[in-house]
């Protein structure tokens, strides 16, 4: 896997680096997607004395990896308790998911959000 393959997604998260290792670990247990992922450690920014390991790279593979993620990120933020944000980027497109939307949503509407958040990274 290369960092910069156009077909890789990109997770950040904003929130601790047991959050963004929580997600990591998560998305590992996942058959889609074990084995498939790892850490984004971009150089140091200026005054920096290390990287910031928020971003999880995911090779995506075949057909359906975004909303096989999206739907996964899912279940992981309505079982956390924190207050989360995650984007993911696929090329340069990006959605932004909250955990207190998610937690909100019923069963329909998150069907309904996966979808369209799907849609908008899939769109070319």
């Amino acid at each position: 896997m290369t960092v910069d393959d156009p077909a890789d997604l990109r997770v950040t998260v904003d929130g601790s680096l047991d959050e963004v290792l929580s997600l990591q670990r998560w998305l590992g247990e996942q058959d889609d997607f074990a084995g498939r992922t790892r850490l984004l450690r971009p150089d140091p920014g200026p005054g920096q004395m290390g990287a910031v390991l928020d971003t999880i790279t995911i090779a995506a593979g075949g057909g359906g990896a975004v909303t096989a993620l999206l739907g996964t990120m899912s279940v992981w933020m309505r079982h956390r308790g924190a207050k989360i944000t995650a984007t993911v980027k696929k090329g340069n497109r990006s959605v932004t998911i909250n955990a207190d939307r998610v937690r909100a949503a019923d069963i329909a509407q998150l069907k309904e959000m996966v979808a369209e958040f799907s849609r908008t990274l899939d769109e070319s």
